[in-house]
């Protein structure tokens, strides 16, 4: 009876652990199970950040984000490969943040405010314009043709004209690359006044430093 009685309860202990060992074999299962259904959900979110990345760079002639693929951990490890596919997750949420703030900003001088992108377009142009008038002015000398009146209305004249031709470049060049839907599609000009005071400051202070140097040289 001894003998049977331990028999007995060595049965008992191995069903028992059989019992344990299915019940775990279970949850290991499941575990698998549910770790492929999430990286088969954040596969799917990575194939549509692809796409919009990608959207977004046609649209905007931004540089295409790169999203290769970083080696994970080996083994074939759910749980590792969630965190991989985790941190792939990130790195394509900060290029889509990249790529919005790029699409955010305009072709010309990117990296300058409204007021510092208007005034170095304005100076420029103003600084074009005087030496269009200067080499007018130098032609009609040459020709024993020139004449204050002439100067003068060339630096008049000429400024307006650079003024003109500033405020088409930030029209087309200064918009962001992708319009805000909700503003209007013309850009807001708000320096108008500003702008024509650089065109004829740039123009007016040139030839001051023009006649400077003359008048320096000759004396």
């Amino acid at each position: 009876m001894t003998d049977w009685a331990g028999y007995t309860a060595l049965s008992r202990e191995l069903s028992a652990e059989l019992r344990d060992d299915a019940a775990w074999r279970d949850e290991v299962r499941d575990a698998h199970e549910q770790g492929r259904r999430g990286l088969a959900g954040i596969a799917g979110r990575l194939d549509e950040q692809r796409r919009r990345l990608a959207g977004l760079a046609r649209e905007t002639g931004g540089p295409a984000p790169d999203l290769t693929a970083v080696a994970g951990p080996g083994g074939d490890d759910a749980a590792a490969a969630a965190v991989a596919a985790s941190s792939a997750l990130d790195r394509a949420d900060e290029a889509i943040e990249r790529a919005d703030h790029w699409a955010g900003r305009p072709r010309l001088l990117p990296g300058m405010s409204v007021l510092g992108r208007a005034l170095v377009v304005h100076g420029v142009t103003g600084a074009v314009a005087f030496l269009v008038s200067f080499g007018m002015f130098a032609v009609q000398a040459s020709q024993s043709r020139a004449s204050v009146g002439d100067a003068v209305l060339s630096a008049l004249a000429l400024p307006l004209l650079a003024y003109g031709v500033s405020l088409v470049v930030l029209f087309t060049a200064g918009r962001p690359r992708r319009p805000d839907p909700d503003e209007s599609p013309l850009p807001t000009l708000s320096t108008p006044v500003l702008g024509l005071v650089v065109s004829y400051g740039v123009m007016v202070t040139c030839w001051l430093l023009f006649i400077a140097v003359v008048a320096a040289l000759t004396s």
